[in-house]
């Protein structure tokens, strides 16, 4: 990126994930709603935002950049929204910003709707020079992750054999009902 915080051609980052309404505090886990005490299945559910600031983190280290250089944004539930981000960054002297999509489907939260969250940042806020990187569902580097960690369980001794049956892997990204269902 640059070395050089808040001069005139230093980049901005919103590292922009979808969000959930769970996870972000133990009363909106699943294993709250039917019972007081936490069940013996519970595996003390991963906290959302936490998460995505340590995947944020790691991103920064490795781009470089300082702490005020980046925002982690999402979509929906977990604040700020992409338009809060960006403002931010504009009030930090970035002028210039990435929309980095941390989204690991190639649907219409990651096509569509970027379109319409740029048009919409770029309304609010003309100054501001948005550049939205490519998205992560169509990359090929997604399959060869993938493939790479399918490969490390085969030569792992604790791998899991089966005797019978068919041997696969599924890789599902979470489904939608939005305004887009019409396109279906």
């Amino acid at each position: 990126m640059n070395d050089h915080k808040n001069e005139k051609d230093s980049w901005g980052v919103i590292l922009l994930g979808h969000g959930s309404q769970r996870g972000t505090s133990k009363a909106e886990c699943s294993c709250a709603w039917l019972q007081k005490d936490t069940p013996a299945w519970c595996q003390d559910c991963p906290s959302t935002p936490v998460g995505l600031r340590k995947a944020a983190d790691r991103l920064q280290d490795m781009l470089g950049i300082d702490q005020s250089q980046m925002v982690l944004s999402c979509l929906e539930f977990i604040e700020p929204f992409p338009p809060e981000a960006a403002k931010i960054l504009d009030e930090r002297g970035f002028h210039r910003v990435v929309v980095a999509p941390f989204l690991l489907g190639n649907g219409k939260h990651a096509t569509l709707e970027m379109n319409e969250i740029i048009e919409e940042v770029q309304e609010q806020l003309p100054s501001v020079q948005l550049h939205l990187a490519a998205g992560l569902g169509a990359d090929p580097n997604i399959a060869e992750l993938v493939v790479q960690r399918v490969r490390e369980l085969e030569e792992s001794e604790t791998a899991t054999k089966t005797e019978t049956g068919t041997k696969g892997i599924l890789v599902v990204k979470a489904g939608t009902k939005t305004e887009y269902d019409d396109c279906i």
